[in-house]
């Protein structure tokens, strides 16, 4: 099981569902999967519902099953381009997270191909973040995916406003925003990143360019 602690950190009272819905942007998918999980919300060690009134100094406990089983969504249009015995290929769309969290809930990659595979494990070999569109690898069994671990690889390409050079690079320390997991920035104490980049096109406002290896 895993488990996810929050504070409570609102000065008026408010109720459980308003605190894990409106300020901490739990899924109301989500909270429907933890009220039917024994233990799945608890305070001080005792189940707390989801009316409950909840004060500010509270610690709440959410306590997930196996991500194993992952709920099928054929709703969602994510093309596949590539299909074998092993692997399974998606053109992932931007605004898309490739595994569940918190606050997304049945929308993911993995629910996609849940709703497709509905008797194989989600084994995504290589994962984009949410916002970047692009392909993903999905292995349909452990041999595909053990054979293919860090095999992958990634080029990125971006559209920027104005023109930039025709070659360059970007080397600055990135490290993770003090108060999010997720959200990263440049600082003097991150660790090194270094992208190599070559402009594709410039349409006279945008240009697009595209990440390339530093091959000596």
């Amino acid at each position: 099981m895993k488990e996810l602690k929050l504070t409570v950190e609102t000065d008026a009272p408010v109720t459980l569902q308003n605190f894990l819905i409106g300020e901490k942007g739990v899924s109301k998918r989500l909270l429907t999967k933890l009220k039917r999980i024994d233990g799945g919300i608890t305070r001080d060690g005792k189940t707390v519902r989801s009316i409950d009134t909840v004060y500010k100094g509270d610690v709440i406990v959410l306590r997930f099953g196996d991500d194993s089983f992952l709920e099928p969504n054929p709703d969602l249009d994510v093309p596949a381009v590539y299909e074998s015995d092993g692997i399974i290929v998606f053109n992932k769309p931007s605004g898309m997270p490739v595994h569940p969290s918190i606050k997304h809930q049945g929308d993911t990659l993995g629910n996609k191909f849940a709703a497709m595979f509905p008797d194989l494990t989600f084994r995504a070999v290589n994962r984009l973040d949410r916002d970047t569109s692009g392909l993903c690898v999905v292995a349909k069994n452990a041999l595909a995916a053990n054979a293919l671990q860090g095999r992958c690889e990634k080029v990125y390409y971006a559209a920027i406003t104005g023109k930039i050079p025709e070659t360059g690079t970007i080397d600055a320390p990135i490290a993770r925003e003090r108060e999010s997991i997720i959200i990263r920035c440049v600082r003097e104490d991150g660790q090194r990143a270094v992208t190599h980049y070559r402009r594709i096109a410039y349409n006279g406002k945008y240009s697009l360019a595209g990440q390339y290896a530093d091959v000596p």
